[in-house]
């Protein structure tokens, strides 16, 4: 599907793969409705590419370390991982250029 350009944008993200078909939103965009993504930094570079000026890109910072302290035992064990590969040098280089930062 991706070779066909069937996805508005794709990426894989420790691992695992993801993406957006494109005919949902276009179908949606031509009701004239506004689009919601909840995606990584990879799929909101290739959106901005694409959008250019009909895009507002939101960055929302990943809870601290210490949040994650009172998840489940299967949430507590990917932490670490986590932590190593996506907070903090990664997290920030990837809020640069948003519009905005939460």
């Amino acid at each position: 599907m991706v070779r066909e350009g069937a996805f508005l944008e794709h990426a894989t993200v420790f691992g695992n793969r993801y993406g957006t078909p494109k005919a949902a939103v276009d179908k949606m965009l031509a009701q004239g409705r506004d689009v919601l993504f909840d995606i990584d930094w990879q799929g909101a570079q290739q959106l901005a590419q694409k959008a250019k000026d009909d895009l507002v890109r939101v960055f929302i910072l990943p809870p601290s370390r210490r949040s994650w302290s009172g998840a489940s035992p299967n949430a507590r064990k990917t932490v670490p991982r986590w932590w190593r590969l996506a907070w903090p040098k990664r997290t920030m280089n990837s809020a640069a250029g948003r519009s905005m930062i939460m």
